[in-house]
């Protein structure tokens, strides 16, 4: 196997002028953690080149970071000053050793390029604020009147009415229940990301009606 290909980074890419910090730099006094980006590569024509992952590339090395082996104490320590201007290459490949990445990435024997960035800690929701909704939290349950309620609303008042007038109120009852199942049924797939169904029980309801 080919010797690992040194990089030496632009030093004037690792520190940028502070407008141009990425939207998701931390400031300063904001809690932060650190994620490490794996890209795997291999050797083409002499050339390290990018290739498809194998699992997960992403992970948080905070631990790893900030309570570091001896050894490698004052080289992390260095490259996490260096996130405050933006993400940074993992020259020494130091990450790669961190217990928590994904098994495929310390398993990897090709050329390789760790990218390590700060992210903001997200604030917890606050239970009181009712903006703030839980994500797993079930949906409000979706109303649909059972057929006895069409159908009581429908006679309601026959005795006044003709057979034919009797027989579309019913009719319609009907059709407007099919409607509001049709409804429920699209709004459930929504939900859970399909799309495509939503729109045909939609069209199936507009031919309907």
């Amino acid at each position: 196997m080919s010797p690992r290909r040194k990089r030496q980074p632009d030093k004037d890419a690792r520190v940028p002028d502070p407008a141009a910090t990425p939207q998701g730099t931390p400031q300063p006094d904001q809690p932060r953690r650190y994620v490490a980006t794996f890209q795997p590569e291999a050797w083409i024509q002499n050339n390290a080149v990018g290739v498809d992952p194998e699992g997960p590339t992403e992970w948080d090395c905070t631990s790893f970071l900030t309570t570091p082996a001896l050894r490698l104490k004052s080289y992390l320590e260095e490259l996490r000053k260096k996130t405050e201007h933006g993400p940074v290459v993992d020259t020494h490949d130091a990450l790669k050793e961190d217990p928590r990445a994904p098994a495929w990435v310390r398993a990897w024997r090709g050329p390789f390029t760790i990218l390590l960035e700060a992210r903001p800690v997200e604030a917890a929701p606050d239970p009181m604020d009712p903006s703030e909704g839980d994500p797993d939290a079930s949906p409000e349950p979706i109303a649909i009147r059972s057929s006895d309620e069409y159908t009581k609303e429908a006679l309601a008042g026959a005795s006044d009415r003709t057979e034919d007038a009797l027989y579309d109120s019913v009719e319609g009852s009907i059709r407007e229940a099919m409607n509001d199942v049709l409804d429920a049924a699209a709004t459930i797939a929504t939900r859970h990301g399909l799309g495509d169904v939503a729109s045909e029980i939609r069209r199936l309801k507009d031919v309907r009606s």
